[in-house]
């Protein structure tokens, strides 16, 4: 299928916008759309319940082989599987019915942090049902292919008839892609939706929080939408823990943490209300080292970064619950970004807005003097407290992997490189 014309028109301003190269961005008089991509992909951006769609197709009938994809590496690159189904011969001829599919999942998929990939496995999963629909035009060519072996021998000759096949029924898919564009957009708009809570995942990591406590989906929602910065988000978590917030907070994490840390965080509360926060977030890093240190097989280890992947891994394999693995990703972003790695041979610079770190400060080099920090550094320990209690069989099981005798005694289905952190092999639930 070839694009022909690639435009569209604005229902507020009435403006028919049109790109006709790859990189030719048009918007429309008001701002409202946007379109990109030329003849090569459709792309759409703005707010999609303003766009009126008016590209046009062209269908090569001449078109007798598929896309030269055949390879194993090419099959692993594809973003978006629409179907699981057990070939890579099958795959592949779903993946290249249309190249509106193919752009339609890289766009979905480019706008997800690429670090993030268990949720780029969950919005998969998400949207396999919708478009396994696509299934039902090929599952006769499907039946038609085994045993792939003797496919195998007569290759070049079984895909001409298929590929025609596929290419008549290209035109039958639009409704499919209308049915996925309206869940996608249905999803958008419901703050509970995991589409959303993947770009508040992405969102929070890239400002620097874990989610904010006592936040509803709805505020996070609009919040997310509205600010552009980090300096703006954390302008809004100023006014958003206000006294009674903050006394919440405390109190919250005084009936969750251990009786051993009591004395230092009402040292700590005392340091807030009295605007020393220099001191405060000091004490709330001490703090906060030692609580990871309880994950850990060797308390005296002195890693941090990633210290939760390795329960994010397990539960994205066990768990039946699409949303579980979010909060645990942004504790381990947000505990990476503290931990993060200072050379105190140069001038010490941080250029984030939230200027505190482990490093620096416990070592006497650096020090923040500021209350978003300190608010920033509490909501962490409470989350922190939160994953210790539901995740309590892994509390002491995680190790840092150094070495291979290490590794020997870790769960190694993910992976078996050294330098990271795992779980004991006994203590990993298995269910792959």
């Amino acid at each position: 299928m070839k694009i022909i014309k690639n435009m569209a028109q604005c229902k507020i301003c009435k403006d028919i916008i049109e790109s006709k190269d790859t990189n030719d961005f048009k918007r429309c008089s008001c701002g409202s759309i946007a379109v990109d991509g030329g003849l090569d992909y459709i792309k759409r951006i703005g707010n999609l319940d303003n766009v009126v769609e008016m590209s046009q197709y062209e269908i090569d009938d001449q078109k007798d082989s598929l896309p030269n994809t055949f390879n194993q590496n090419n099959i692993n690159k594809n973003k978006l599987s629409p179907v699981n189904i057990n070939n890579n011969l099958s795959n592949l001829i779903i993946t290249n019915i249309s190249s509106l599919n193919q752009k339609l999942s890289e766009s979905i998929i480019s706008s997800i942090n690429n670090t993030n990939f268990i949720l780029r496995k969950r919005l998969v999963d998400t949207t396999k049902p919708i478009i396994s629909m696509q299934s039902s035009i090929v599952s006769n060519i499907v039946n038609k292919m085994n045993p792939i072996q003797e496919i195998a021998k007569t290759f070049s000759e079984v895909l001409k008839p298929f590929t025609s096949q596929v290419i008549k029924n290209i035109p039958k898919m639009t409704s499919y892609f209308s049915e996925l564009s309206k869940t996608l957009e249905n999803a958008r708009k419901n703050p509970d939706s995991l589409l959303n809570w993947m770009e508040y995942s992405e969102k929070l990591s890239e400002y620097i929080w874990t989610i904010p406590y006592d936040i509803t989906s709805e505020e996070l929602k609009e919040l997310t939408s509205i600010v552009n910065s980090e300096k703006e988000f954390d302008r809004y978590m100023l006014k958003y823990f206000d006294k009674e917030r903050i006394e919440k907070l405390f109190n919250e994490i005084f009936s969750r943490v251990p009786y051993k840390h009591r004395t230092i965080l009402k040292q700590i509360r005392n340091a807030f209300y009295q605007e020393n926060y220099a001191l405060a977030n000091t004490g709330i890093l001490s703090v906060i080292d030692e609580l990871c240190s309880q994950f850990l097989l060797d308390k005296g280890c002195p890693k941090r970064k990633d210290i939760f992947l390795p329960i994010v891994e397990i539960v994205d394999h066990t768990s039946d619950d699409n949303f579980e693995a979010i909060p645990l990703l942004v504790l381990n972003n947000n505990i990476n970004v503290i931990y993060e790695t200072i050379d105190f041979n140069k001038r010490i610079k941080i250029k984030t807005n939230k200027k505190v770190r482990r490093n620096p400060s416990q070592h006497g080099r650096y020090f923040s003097n500021r209350k978003i920090d300190t608010i920033m550094l509490l909501n962490t320990i409470y989350y922190l407290l939160i994953v210790m209690d539901v995740y309590k069989q892994y509390v002491g099981k995680i190790i840092y992997a150094r070495n291979l005798a290490e590794l020997s005694i870790a769960n190694t289905e993910y992976s078996n490189e050294i330098d990271r952190f795992y779980i004991k092999k006994k203590y990993a639930r298995k269910k792959w």
